[in-house]
């Protein structure tokens, strides 16, 4: 009976085309089937509990991908690359996720993150130009550093009411990104957040939000309208953080640190 599948185990198997793992195995190693190219379907059963890094990175081919309910950390770079990947179906025990665990997987076109998802690390989705629609998991509190950056056909964000941080470049060069609704618990918006997101219009930070960084908006040449509700919010100190004075009006409350910004840069 297999439990463990070793290190590099079939590492480069090119001719690789199926796979079916048994109901015993419980452990995949580093970079067990990485670069399998002619992989075109994955289901991790329930057994694996534990999988290392690179797990199946770059298999060119892989097109479906199911995660089982024994699976709760999905590691770092674990599908990186899996370019032809179009459908990820999570088990329910899934809590983090790792950074650049499905970076420039070009093919996959929506995520729909299960609520037991707490945590995901830097790049998760970075480079998915493919994907339009994001669910995040509703208990999710900070999106971290270029989570969804280079997604640049992303249109639909559905954000948890529980949000509090949104980092550094976490939406940048999402070009088709309209508009998004930041939750009322929300607290910081990271610097470079929306960076080049040249497609939205307008953007409103609740009253919760106490940090606006440098850059939040540089590049966002469709913007016009931007409303600051808490009085007393910082913002980055830079002329381009809300994009461009020639375009955009800053709405906020008199004598507040929105207007203070918009009369030192030049905004309306």
């Amino acid at each position: 009976t297999v439990k463990t599948i070793g290190r590099t185990a079939f590492f480069e198997c090119k001719e690789l085309v199926s796979l079916t793992l048994g109901k015993s195995v419980e452990y995949i190693g580093y970079a067990a089937f990485s670069d399998c190219a002619k992989l075109k379907s994955l289901v991790i059963p329930d057994s694996v509990t534990e999988m290392d890094t690179n797990t199946f990175s770059g298999c060119s081919s892989l097109e479906t991908l199911v995660i089982g309910n024994g699976l709760k950390v999905i590691t770092s770079q674990a599908f990186a690359n899996d370019r032809s990947l179009k459908s990820i179906t999570f088990g329910n025990s899934v809590t983090t996720i790792y950074w650049c665990a499905f970076d420039s997987c070009s093919s996959l076109t929506s995520v729909t993150m299960p609520d037991s998802v707490t945590y995901i690390d830097n790049s998760v989705f970075d480079g998915c130009k493919s994907l339009t629609d994001v669910k995040i998991s509703k208990n999710l509190k900070k999106i971290a550093s270029s989570t969804f950056a280079g997604c640049t056909s992303l249109k639909n964000v559905q954000l948890p009411p529980e949000l509090d941080l949104i980092a550094s470049g976490a939406f940048s060069r999402c070009e088709s990104l309209e508009s998004i609704t930041l939750p009322e618990k929300t607290r910081s918006v990271g610097e470079s957040c929306f960076y080049q997101c040249t497609a939205l219009k307008s953007i409103e930070f609740p009253e919760s939000v106490e940090y606006i960084g440098e850059d939040a908006f540089e590049y966002c040449k469709s913007l016009v309208s931007v409303t600051v509700k808490n009085p007393e919010c910082s913002i980055g100190a830079k002329k381009t953080t809300m994009s461009n004075p020639n375009n955009v009006i800053i709405y906020g409350i008199a004598n507040s640190t929105a207007q203070e910004y918009a009369e030192n840069y030049g905004y309306q």
